[in-house]
């Protein structure tokens, strides 16, 4: 592996490989950490999110989760259940959890 190609594999795991959000204005960031120790788990079946909305106007999107495979993904928002498509008010954030 090259120089700084740590990195990418880090933003990857960060940005993308674990959750998407269709609406690419909104952002939505991973907050679980790839622990050496726990690899062969990797990733936790409880994966956590945020989605943030820097706009000036609410938007809507949904959270499709590649990490769930074939199993269904059950998210949360704030702790109670949520369907997959999100209404986001303007410059906010919320707390995602997705299960499967």
């Amino acid at each position: 592996m090259g120089y700084g190609a740590g990195e990418s594999i880090w933003m990857y795991l960060m940005f993308e490989a674990l959750g998407q959000v269709s609406d690419r204005e909104l952002m939505l960031v991973n907050l679980d950490l790839l622990d050496a120790a726990h690899m062969r788990e990797f990733p936790p079946r409880k994966l956590n999110f945020i989605l943030y909305n820097p706009t000036p106007i609410a938007r809507s999107a949904d959270i499709k989760i590649p990490a769930a495979k074939e199993r269904t993904a059950r998210l949360s928002v704030n702790g109670k259940a949520s369907e997959a498509t999100l209404q986001l008010p303007r410059q906010s954030f919320i707390q995602l959890a997705a299960e499967f």
